[in-house]
C-alpha cells in the first residue's frame, strides 16, 4: 500500500459521475480488507482506487490508445477528506496527456462519496467485503457490472493457473488429499507440502461423490503435470476407501498412506456411550502421542482388547485401518512434523477459508462456476498459509 497523507477537505460536489466500466477483481480487493474498520476502509477504499485507475490504463494500452507515463501526486476524496495518492498518467500516440477517467470520479465530493466510504465501513464490519466495495464504487459512479464480468474473467485465469500448474517445479513429498461438496457437486482437492514446508494448491476434480474413478482422475492430472509415478510420496487421507483404493491403482506399492488420526479417534468413540468417550478419547490420544512405533502400536491395541468387552464394533473400528494411522510413527518422523501430517487439518482448514468466501453463493448454477470460485478461493487462501510445524527435522 502507498503512503498517503491526509488534508482537509475543500471545493464543492461537481455532481454526478457516469459509470466507468473498469477491469478489476473483488478477490483483489478483498486481500486489504480483513480488520480495522476505518481505518482499514481506508485501507480498502485506496486499493480499490489504485486498481481501478491501473485497470483503466491497461485498458487505454491494450486498445493501442495510449501508452503508460509514469505518475505524478494528486488526490482523491475518501471519507471527506482530500487523500494524496499518485495519479497514474497515460499518454496517446501524439505525445499528449490522456487523463483517466477513473480519477477524475474519485475526486468527487458531497453525499454520494460520503455514503460510498460508509458503504465501505459497512462492508468491513459485517466481512461482507463484496458489498463494501461495490457499494463504494457506486457512490463514486464506477460500474457494479464491470466488476461481476471482470471477477468471471479473473476466476477463470485462477481456474487455469491452478490446472496448469507444474507439479515437478513444487517437488512435493506429501500430499493431503480430501473432497468438499459445493451443492450437488463435489471437488477433491489436492494439497502438497515441498521439501521447505511450504504448502501449495496442487489441483482439483470434479465428481458427484467421492468415488475411486474420480480420485483417480485427480491423480493422472497430477501426473500430467509432472507428479512423478516412480517416486515415493506420503499421502494424507481420512480413510476413504475410494482414495485408498485410487492411490494404490495409481501408484501401487511405493505409496506411503497416513489416515488421519482424528477421523480414526472420532469413528471409534462415536460407537461408546457419551459417558465412555471421555475416557476413550484420552487413551487414544496418550497412544498417538507415544513417540516410539512399537509403543504406540501396542497401546492401541490394548484398546482394541479392551472394546472387545465394552462394544465389538468399536473395537473392530479401530482395529480397521490402525496401521496406516502409525505411518508417521513407523517412518520415525519426528514428534513436531508428525503433529502436522497426522490428521488432514491442513487441507480441512483449506476448505473452511473456500466454505467462507463462497458461503454468498445461493446457487451453484454448474461446475464451471464452482471450480472458478473454489480455484479462486484456495489460492486466495494459499498466500496466507504457513509453513508446516517441524519441516526443517
Amino acid at each position: 500500500m502507498k503512503q498517503y497523507k491526509k488534508f482537509n477537505a475543500g471545493g464543492k460536489y461537481s455532481g454526478a459521475v457516469r459509470n466507468i466500466p473498469v477491469n478489476i477483481s473483488v478477490e483483489d480487493i478483498m486481500r486489504d480488507a480483513s480488520a480495522g474498520l476505518e481505518h482499514i476502509a481506508e485501507e480498502a477504499g485506496l486499493s480499490v482506487v489504485s486498481l481501478l485507475m491501473d485497470g483503466e490504463r491497461q485498458r487505454l494500452l491494450e486498445a493501442g490508445r495510449g501508452y503508460r507515463h509514469g505518475g505524478q501526486p494528486g488526490y482523491i476524496c475518501l471519507n471527506g477528506r482530500k487523500v494524496a495518492v499518485e495519479s497514474l498518467r497515460s499518454r496517446n500516440r501524439k505525445g499528449r496527456e490522456v487523463p483517466l477517467e477513473t480519477y477524475k470520479a474519485f475526486q468527487g465530493k458531497g453525499e454520494l462519496p460520503r455514503r460510498a466510504f460508509g458503504d465501505m465501513i459497512r462492508g468491513v464490519s459485517t466481512r461482507d467485503y463484496k458489498a463494501g466495495v461495490t457499494g463504494f464504487m457506486r457512490g463514486y459512479g464506477i460500474s457494479k457490472s464491470a466488476v461481476s464480468r471482470n471477477f468471471i474473467v479473473a476466476a477463470e485465469k485462477h481456474l487455469q493457473e491452478l490446472m496448469e500448474r507444474r507439479i515437478d517445479a513444487i517437488d512435493p513429498v506429501a500430499i493431503f488429499i480430501d473432497g468438499k461438496g459445493f451443492g450437488d457437486i463435489l471437488l477433491v482437492v489436492a494439497i502438497g507440502v515441498d521439501r521447505h514446508g511450504t504448502k501449495h494448491t496442487l489441483g482439483l476434480w470434479q465428481g458427484a461423490t467421492e468415488n475411486a474413478a474420480v480420485c483417480e482422475g485427480l491423480l493422472n492430472d497430477l501426473i500430467k503435470r509432472g507428479l512423478d509415478p516412480q517416486k515415493r510420496y506420503l499421502f494424507i487421507i481420512d480413510g476413504a476407501k475410494a482414495l485408498k483404493k485410487a492411490i494404490g491403482k495409481v501408484f501401487g506399492g511405493l505409496a506411503l498412506t497416513q489416515r488421519c488420526q482424528e477421523h480414526k479417534k472420532r469413528n471409534v468413540t462415536e460407537h461408546l456411550p457419551d459417558s465412555l468417550q471421555p475416557e476413550f478419547r484420552r487413551k487414544l490420544n496418550a497412544a498417538y502421542a507415544m513417540t516410539g512405533y512399537a509403543d504406540a502400536k501396542n497401546a492401541l491395541y490394548s484398546c482394541v482388547r479392551e472394546l472387545e468387552h465394552i462394544n465389538p464394533s468399536a473395537a473392530r473400528s479401530l482395529e480397521e485401518g490402525l496401521e496406516e494411522t502409525l505411518t508417521l510413527h513407523r517412518l520415525g518422523v519426528s514428534e513436531k512434523l508428525r503433529e502436522s501430517l497426522r490428521t488432514t487439518n491442513c487441507i480441512e482448514s483449506a476448505f473452511s477459508s473456500v466454505g467462507y468466501r463462497t458461503s454468498r453463493v445461493k446457487r451453484w448454477r454448474d461446475g464451471a462456476q464452482t471450480q472458478r470460485w473454489a480455484a479462486s478461493a484456495l489460492l486466495f487462501a494459499e498466500e496466507r498459509w504457513h509453513r508446516v510445524s517441524g519441516w526443517r527435522y
